[in-house]
């Protein structure tokens, strides 16, 4: 029976260290972003009146592995789109006559952003997904940026906190211990 025991041990550590590495193993996640959009009404006397519309969209690799073959998806062809940085990309058609835009590589960590000019008609953007399943849109929100010194003063600032709130929580655990005879 010990032996039996040893087996089960063994096949359940061995999941267990297989489950940990596989949670542990480099993945893929790419988010994106919208930046900014604006309509142009410019004051021409035609018809219909002239309109420019600018719209952007940053795509990143949050993840720990290279992504293969990103695939930003529009329901038609935008009128203008420029990448930055400029990356190798190819323009395709699928079946249905959607235009995709398809990104080489995207190392971890590593950003793009398609800035689109359009006056003929808004390009409808439909999924952004690489080989392991769609981006994820984000929210973002523009942000003040304080100087370096300020960041590491309010940084410096916070771990004193946190170190006094570490300190007090284990005096009044010491307190009470002692207050109910554990310690």
């Amino acid at each position: 029976m010990d032996s039996l025991g040893g087996y089960v041990a063994t096949g359940v550590v061995s999941l267990l260290v297989g489950l940990a590495l596989r949670s542990l193993e480099p993945k893929i996640k790419i988010v994106w972003w919208s930046p900014h959009r604006f309509l142009f009404k410019i004051p021409i006397q035609s018809n219909p009146p002239a309109n420019l519309f600018t719209h952007a969209i940053t795509v990143q690799n949050l993840g720990r592995k290279s992504a293969e073959w990103v695939e930003i998806v529009h329901k038609t062809k935008p009128d203008f789109f420029m990448l930055e940085p400029a990356l190798n990309y190819k323009e395709t058609q699928n079946p249905s006559g959607e235009h995709v835009i398809k990104i080489e590589s995207l190392g971890p960590r590593e950003f793009f952003t398609v800035e689109f000019l359009s006056y003929t008609a808004i390009a409808e953007l439909l999924f952004i997904r690489t080989e392991v399943g769609h981006a994820q849109f984000i929210t973002i929100q523009p942000q003040r940026s304080f100087p370096r010194w300020v960041q590491r003063t309010l940084s410096t600032i916070t771990v004193i906190g946190l170190g006094f709130v570490v300190y007090w929580l284990l005096r009044v655990s010491l307190f009470i211990g002692h207050g109910i005879g554990i310690l």
